[in-house]
């Protein structure tokens, strides 16, 4: 495994950002859709740069800012997605992660397969419990934390505005006991 390689899956190589993943990811954020349900707008490419070395620059396991990772086809090298976390603190040991791929790839199960390793990568840095919100329209989003194991906890009534409107999100969480529970060994 490279240095930069936080972990691997059967078909994705989840890695820190490199300068050299700047079309990827701006293709992936520059989407209309892709921003849909979150608070920023698509990116243009100097945004896209910003973030690139923002997140380059996060030391991984960080606590109390996002550690953004690049999700990578083994087969291929290009970059297909980010894939992040954020863990409060060495207290609480709770950790909220995130996703976002590029459209051309999705339904292929790359999403789950990326979480899923980074569910196992919180495990084995303390995390006690793994979480995260969805907008309750982002059907593909909470279906997919669903087809993880994770249990949606509650539905939050208007709980952001996101471009110009409230909107309701659901919140879905799994503790590590229940995560082993459900496999026979770590997920792939």
């Amino acid at each position: 495994m490279r240095a930069d390689t936080m972990y691997e899956t059967p078909r994705l190589t989840v890695r820190r950002f490199l300068p050299g993943d700047l079309q990827d990811v701006f293709e992936i954020l520059s989407d209309p859709e892709v921003a849909r349900y979150e608070f920023w707008e698509a990116y243009d490419l100097e945004a896209a740069r910003e973030d690139l070395e923002i997140q380059g620059a996060v030391e991984p396991g960080t606590c109390g800012v996002w550690n953004e990772f690049a999700v990578q086809l083994k087969d291929g090298g290009r970059v297909i997605g980010n894939i992040s976390f954020k863990m409060r603190d060495r207290v609480q040991l709770q950790a909220e992660i995130g996703f976002h791929f590029n459209r051309a790839f999705h339904g292929r199960g790359y999403g789950k397969e990326a979480a899923a390793g980074l569910i196992e990568y919180l495990w084995k840095l303390g995390a006690h419990r793994v979480w995260a919100v969805a907008d309750t329209r982002n059907v593909n989003s909470w279906k997919m934390m669903e087809k993880l194991g994770m249990r949606r906890e509650g539905c939050m009534i208007h709980n952001c505005f996101v471009k110009g409107e409230w909107c309701d999100e659901y919140l879905y969480a799994v503790l590590e006991e229940d995560w082993r529970g459900l496999r026979a060994g770590p997920v792939p």
